[in-house]
């Protein structure tokens, strides 16, 4: 019975098909088939159609079917469609006219919009990636004038729904972009402040933390004067007017500031230095921390012995009596250091042998038994060379010393020491 009813209702509609032809032109049948006739397969389930495109071969598409007619001696033309651009449509009446309607829906239209010129670029974005992610998305064609052209029309080509989509899209982009461009203009604004130039590396600060900040805290941006400027004291800053003015009136205070310091020049002897540096700066820069003050030691071709202090007058006298106590106490240390030294650089013994100086005046010891020349000797025909030895039996080589029972009178070697 489920068989017999499925059959009956494929002969219903093998009996209600027609066929229909829908009129395109050839150069949009691509477009509606889609990427390998997706849109074409889409439209063929969702109706139960079946859509032929004619064959490419069968007309030449630049002919036109065009016959002329003489009516009452006038020229009627008739105009009939081109082979090459009727699709036909098979299946039930309904459904092929619902699949005819939505294939003319897919054909593609083009659509204008005028953009500034100036903004063409923000359109298309880096290399083209904005302009492209809007054709995807939209799933439609958007053509660009070349910049030769200088034209402000944009084109968009695909199907009407998507191209109207497209439309409004770009038109709120231009929207955005007017804003944007206006917010450039009011974040222009610029102004100068001129500044001596031994101020400007407190202004930039350490690794540019001053002038980082500033950046930060008015949200401006600040140029400071190049080299080769024609004005080494000019600096701009550029922002909104009323931060741009803030940060101007900011960078005076510093200014104000730094012309109120002081600097003290402090006579102390270069051979202390280094204690009041410590090791990586590490001394000199905790008193700075201390005291609020820049230290400042000579440079090369300045004087040797004189330490400069820049800060608020109160702070520079503190510091002032703090690096003199310290420096009086490192000069005592030095000096008790020389004093030990000239006590060790005492001269040495007159009698003192010398091997490193021979020539100085010492003890030399000379005849030794040790000191004897070698003889030389005949050895089967060769001369050779024989070192005598010393004749430790000698008392004359080898006088005694204190021996007992010998004296002066019995003839031996004469004693040491006093007499008893």
């Amino acid at each position: 019975t489920v068989a017999k009813q499925r059959i009956e209702e494929i002969v219903n509609d093998l009996e209600q098909q027609v066929t229909i032809d829908c009129t395109i032109p050839q150069k949009s049948h691509r477009t509606i088939m889609g990427s390998k006739g997706m849109r074409v397969q889409q439209i063929t389930t969702e109706f139960d159609v079946k859509i032929k495109f004619p064959e490419k071969s069968i007309v030449d598409p630049e002919v036109d079917h065009v016959n002329g007619q003489q009516v009452d001696g006038e020229a009627v033309i008739d105009v009939s469609p081109k082979p090459c651009d009727i699709i036909r449509i098979t299946g039930r009446q309904d459904r092929c006219q619902a699949a005819k309607d939505a294939l003319i829906a897919l054909v593609p239209v083009t659509a204008e919009v005028a953009v500034p010129y100036d903004l063409h670029r923000y359109i298309i974005g880096q290399k083209g990636k904005d302009v492209r992610e809007m054709m995807t998305t939209f799933d439609v064609n958007i053509k660009i004038p070349s910049a030769e052209q200088q034209s402000e029309i944009i084109q968009i080509s695909g199907p009407v729904a998507k191209v109207e989509a497209a439309r409004q899209a770009l038109l709120n982009r231009v929207v955005e972009l007017e804003k944007e461009r206006e917010d450039r203009v009011l974040r222009s604004f610029a102004v100068h402040v001129e500044v001596p130039p031994e101020y400007h590396s407190k202004i930039i600060g350490k690794k540019g933390a001053v002038i980082s900040k500033l950046r930060d805290d008015f949200q401006a941006n600040i140029t400071m004067p190049k080299p080769e400027d024609s004005n080494p004291q000019l600096i701009t800053i550029k922002g909104y007017e009323d931060n741009a003015n803030l940060a101007k009136e900011a960078i005076l205070k510093m200014v104000q500031d730094l012309d109120d310091l002081i600097k003290q020049d402090l006579p102390i002897d270069q051979r202390v230095h280094s204690r009041l540096i410590g090791r990586r700066g590490r001394n000199i820069r905790q008193v700075m921390d201390q005291y609020k003050v820049e230290i400042r030691f000579p440079i090369e071709g300045g004087n040797p012995d004189v330490v400069t202090i820049i800060g608020p007058e109160a702070k520079v006298q503190e510091c002032a009596d703090y690096l003199l106590n310290l420096v009086e106490e490192y000069m005592q240390d030095i000096d008790d250091n020389d004093s030990s030294q000239q006590y060790l650089r005492s001269s040495k013994p007159e009698g003192h042998f010398n091997q490193r100086n021979p020539g100085q005046t010492g003890f030399i010891v000379a005849g030794a038994p040790w000191e004897q020349q070698p003889q030389g000797q005949q050895y089967q025909g060769q001369q050779r060379t024989a070192v005598i030895a010393p004749n430790t039996a000698s008392n004359e080589e080898f006088p005694s010393f204190g021996e007992s029972g010998t004296n002066a009178s019995s003839g031996g070697a004469p004693l040491w020491g006093p007499r008893r």
